[in-house]
């Protein structure tokens, strides 16, 4: 069930029902007992959480997380529309990491200092050389969200219609980007293709 997750993203059919119906037509052997389209999405979903499991181990294992800087974004991913009342839906919104609030309770929590750029009409600024060096990092952070959105199954197109099962496509859909550049760093396999390429690191 998880190689039938992960695969998808590589096989980047817009609707889990085609999806299943090219493994049916194509690859029935190796899944004699695949599921239907119902079926499939609910063991998907309750499935997410073992998907991070299995994404986070990868990170500990190449040492990413001893790091001490990151960088931090949010890309707004449609998940349905409203053809009825907005009371049916389960979905949420915020205003991103500009609340002092949030930032000094993550800092609380975690002892992790925020640093963004500031809009104009904030009362405190940050120095110009280092809103200068945020916004030039960032360029790192939309490269990201351009490869994740224009590689594989689409973000913006995950056809979610709840919070649940928004999360577990997008943790799968961030796994599959992980495993795609462990492939190529690691083994110079480039899984777009299948062709090998010389290993990067």
């Amino acid at each position: 069930m998880i190689t039938l997750i992960l695969a998808q993203d590589y096989i980047p059919y817009p609707s889990e029902t085609q999806y299943l119906g090219f493994i049916r037509a194509n690859y029935l052997e190796l899944f004699p007992r695949l599921l239907d389209q119902s079926q499939f999405n609910r063991r998907a979903r309750s499935l997410g959480w073992l998907v991070e499991q299995f994404r986070r181990y990868r990170i500990i294992r190449k040492g990413w997380y001893l790091h001490t800087q990151f960088l931090l974004d949010t890309k707004p991913v449609p998940a349905m529309g409203y053809k009825r009342g907005k009371q049916h839906s389960d979905f949420f919104g915020d205003k991103g990491f500009l609340g002092w609030k949030w930032q000094t309770q993550i800092f609380d929590q975690t002892n992790n200092l925020i640093w963004k750029p500031h809009r104009a009409n904030q009362r405190y600024q940050n120095a110009p050389g280092l809103d200068r060096w945020l916004n030039s990092i960032r360029e790192c952070i939309e490269g990201l969200f351009h490869e994740v959105q224009n590689t594989g199954r689409n973000i913006e197109r995950l056809l979610a219609k709840t919070v649940l099962g928004l999360c577990s496509r997008v943790i799968s859909k961030m796994t599959c980007h992980l495993l795609r550049h462990l492939l190529l760093y690691d083994y110079g396999v480039n899984v777009q293709t299948f062709e090998m390429v010389n290993a990067l690191v």
